[in-house]
């Protein structure tokens, strides 16, 4: 799924082998910037400027709009899965939940992610769609914000 998602705001597949051991091995891009849940930590209580978050906010939504365009739910986007390089430019990673749906109006009801980010669709057992993403998007502005 991840070398299907070419886009500049997401983490670009490069390629993935297999040890002697069986384990796979996925290389990507190296987000050198560290992920925005450890950049909010850092704050400790200040503020971020306003442009910040409108910039880094951008740039998730862009990636998204790629990621939904495709038919894909990231369901796990929380500040952990947010990458940053030194340069400014925002990483959505960590597809490892991810589901695929076969057309824009199919509905997933698998409960996956973590808690705090979660949609109330999700919590309820109810199906879901791309909108639970945006859910957890909206949790993550609110974070930067405050």
């Amino acid at each position: 799924m991840l070398e299907a998602l070419d886009h500049p705001n997401i983490v670009k597949y490069i390629d993935c082998y297999r040890t002697k051991q069986g384990k796979m091995c996925i290389i990507m891009d190296f987000a050198d910037g560290g992920d925005l849940q450890q950049r909010i930590k850092e704050q400790r209580g200040r503020p971020i400027a306003e442009g910040q978050i409108l910039d880094w906010f951008t740039q998730m939504t862009l990636g998204m709009k790629h990621i939904h365009d495709r038919k894909v739910i990231h369901r796990d986007l929380k500040g952990g899965n947010i990458f940053l390089t030194k340069k400014g430019i925002v990483k959505i990673g960590d597809f490892g939940i991810a589901k695929v749906l076969m057309n824009t109006m199919q509905k997933a009801k698998t409960v996956v992610g973590t808690p705090y980010y979660l949609s109330p669709e999700v919590v309820q057992s109810n199906a879901y769609s791309y909108s639970t993403d945006i859910w957890s998007m909206g949790v993550i502005l609110y974070e930067m914000v405050m």
